[in-house]
């Protein structure tokens, strides 16, 4: 088995199990990421690299990658030795409502099967319910939220030494928190 899945390893491809929910998860991901490639002015991704960055296989990451590039959201761009994919999109007008009807439930259907006349549930009351006013939140907050420093991995001898280093401040200051979180101001 560890054979099988070693070529995988190598190249840093990850297999996590999917859940509800984990698509819209890695398509905030991917999003964020193009998002902060764009700011930076760097080329975009290729696509090892956002499932990488993702931490996901390539099957996930790119099955998302076609999705937003038929939404045209995303472009492939091909003058690279191995193509790259760049956000078109604007993020202030992606609103977190428009992934989740894209990516978690398909309202049109939900709303179709729950006309027939075979469903017990109460159609007016579940998709009021799923129309939250909450998930008009629009991208470009999500991400200007978790704002970061854009680190690229640049392959070398001796790793990434400034995300190491980002991680081991995350991870201190979250272990200071939980001794005493009293001091949250402080820490951020």
């Amino acid at each position: 088995m560890l054979t099988s899945a070693l070529p995988a390893i190598r190249i840093g491809q990850f297999h996590r199990n999917d859940f509800p929910g984990s698509d819209l998860l890695d398509i905030l991901e991917l999003l964020a990421r193009l998002a902060e490639a764009r700011e930076a002015g760097l080329p975009g991704y290729t696509g090892l690299e956002l499932a990488r960055m993702m931490r996901c296989d390539m099957d996930t990451s790119m099955r998302l990658v076609r999705k937003l590039d038929s939404l045209e959201w995303i472009a492939r761009l091909e003058n690279f030795q191995v193509p790259c994919y760049v956000l078109i999109a604007n993020p202030q007008q992606i609103t977190v409502s428009s992934l989740f009807d894209l990516f978690v439930i398909e309202r049109e259907e939900l709303d179709y099967q729950l006309c027939l006349d075979s469903s017990h549930i109460d159609r007016a009351a579940l998709m009021n319910a799923l129309s939250n006013e909450k998930l008009e939140v629009m991208l470009a907050t999500l991400l200007a939220a978790r704002a970061r420093p854009l680190v690229r991995k640049v392959p070398a001898r001796g790793g990434d030494v400034h995300a190491a280093s980002n991680c081991l401040k995350r991870l201190a200051s979250r272990s200071a928190l939980k001794r005493n979180p009293a001091n949250a101001d402080v820490l951020d």
